[in-house]
């Protein structure tokens, strides 16, 4: 499951240095902050900002708001936000939202709806697409079956999303 995440994260962190900063501080904090291997202070400032954006409305902060909080070990207070930039039709966050749920919570009702609505949005990384879409395939036959083993299924997209993204 680590791996299914350290997959998104990397995706992420290529995806968001293409990003163009107008606020300075706030990338500076993204470096501080490392993941949550740096500066406490930094995330702690860091998430104080993106939660203002977010609770103003800024889709994108909240989205990004909950990936800081899932790298800094709050899994359970990057949901919200993370739905929120999904519910706002960002594929990226709604791949992000599903593969958090996979890697951490186990809750493939949610896991299925995020990546889902990103197979559906499409998001523009190829491969990261076929595994929303794979993801959801197979988490839709599973709540399907009663018989269906939850932890199998997540196990066999972990090792299709690996071969898909080595591909």
């Amino acid at each position: 499951m680590k791996s299914l995440v350290l997959i998104a994260m990397l995706t992420f962190s290529c995806v968001y240095a293409s990003f163009d900063f107008k606020e300075k501080d706030l990338a500076n904090l993204y470096s501080l902050c490392n993941k949550g291997d740096g500066k406490y202070s930094a995330c702690t400032k860091l998430t104080d900002i993106l939660s203002k954006h977010c609770d103003s409305g800024n889709a994108e902060k909240c989205g990004e708001l909950g990936y800081v909080l899932y790298e800094i070990g709050k899994t359970e207070e990057s949901i919200a936000p993370l739905q929120k930039a999904c519910d706002a039709d960002l594929a990226f966050y709604c791949f992000k939202l599903g593969s958090d749920e996979l890697g951490r919570t186990d809750n493939i009702n949610r896991a299925h709806a995020g990546f889902s609505k990103a197979c559906k949005l499409g998001i523009k990384d190829e491969k990261l697409l076929q595994v929303s879409c794979m993801a959801e395939d197979k988490l839709k036959e599973c709540l399907n079956n009663s018989e269906c083993n939850p932890l199998k299924v997540i196990e066999s997209i972990y090792y299709t999303a690996k071969s898909i993204m080595q591909n």
